[in-house]
């Protein structure tokens, strides 16, 4: 396979991935958040 086609779709996967770990990420940080102020308020 051609490295010119191959590397665009690879870095677009590896965007996608990274965008998807990040909202993981928030969504966890955003339910501690949540827990947090309904333990202590």
């Amino acid at each position: 396979s051609d490295v010119n086609t191959v590397i665009p779709i690879f870095l677009k996967i590896n965007k996608n991935l990274h965008i998807g770990i990040y909202k993981r990420i928030k969504n966890i940080i955003r339910s501690l958040v949540h827990q947090l102020i309904t333990e202590f308020f």
